[in-house]
Formats: structure tokens, C-alpha cells, sequence
């Protein structure tokens, strides 16, 4: 069944979810930005858009440095085709408040989070789905992102 008559948003950290868990190489932050994506992950974000129709919006630190076409070249690059819809604000807080600011500033009818520390973000928001960085984006993180947007 593809969930498509509402707006969904996925909001989706890289490091750990898609890739290694860089700080797992003494903390090298561009070693990330190198390795390729996990086949198992970008498989599952795949038919995560496919059948729910979700938007993307990117809330890694990936964000920093790199535009939103920036990071739509970086996702091809390593086999990812997926449009990114937008990004979360950078205000120097905790991720879940950035996430919060944007869900006050923008229209969605339901959003999953996805990403490997979570620490920052329970606080402030509902559906999270922990990612194990060792892992990434695995087949239990899709179904539970599928059971939560099919609410």
C-alpha cells in the first residue's frame, strides 16, 4: 500500500545512519564524507520514499558545510537518489529543537526522525527511530518507520 494523499517528512541524519559511524575513526569528522553509503541502508531509504512518498529533510551537521544541491550530488555520488526537500535550521542547539522550529515553520501531516543519537532529540519530539551506527538504516528501523506514518 503506498501512503501518498498525505505529507510526510522523514527526518534523516547521515553519519551513523548511512554511513560508519565516523567517530568511530578517532573522530575524523571528514572520514565520513568519504566512505560510501551502506547498501542495506540506502535500500531501506529507498523504499521508504517509495511507499510512503515521504520528503526528506536533512538533519545531519552534514548540512554545515554542503548545500541542499550539495548534498543531493553527495547522495548520488554513493547511490542514493532521493530528492532532498529541505533542511533543518542551524541554531546552535539541540537537534530536536531544530527539528521542533522547523515543524512550527512548516506544514506536514506526520514526520519520522531517523538518526544514531537520539540524546538531543527525545526531549522535543515524537517517532524517533534509533539508528545502531554500526548497523545503519536496517530492516527493523524501516518497519518501524512504516508502522509510524501508517497511523
Amino acid at each position: 500500500m503506498i501512503l501518498n494523499k498525505k505529507t510526510y517528512i522523514a527526518f534523516l541524519d547521515i553519519d551513523g545512519v548511512l554511513t560508519e559511524n565516523f567517530e568511530m575513526k578517532e573522530g575524523n569528522f571528514e572520514y565520513g564524507r568519504q566512505v560510501p553509503f551502506k547498501l542495506e541502508a540506502k535500500e531501506n531509504i529507498h523504499y521508504l520514499q517509495y511507499y510512503t512518498n515521504c520528503k526528506f529533510v536533512i538533519t545531519s551537521t552534514w548540512r554545515i558545510t554542503l548545500t541542499k544541491n550539495e548534498l543531493e550530488i553527495a547522495f548520488k555520488e554513493r547511490g542514493l537518489n532521493i530528492k532532498i526537500h529541505d533542511v533543518t535550521p542551524i541554531l546552535n542547539c539541540e537537534r530536536g529543537q531544530e527539528i521542533d522550529v522547523w515543524l512550527q515553520c512548516n506544514e506536514c501531516d506526520d514526520y519520522i526522525i531517523i538518526d544514531d543519537h537520539v540524546k538531543d532529540i527525545r526531549d522535543w519530539c515524537k517517532n524517533i527511530i534509533e539508528v545502531n551506527p554500526n548497523e545503519g538504516f536496517s530492516e527493523s528501523n524501516l518497519n518501524l518507520g512504516m508502522k509510524y506514518l501508517e497511523k
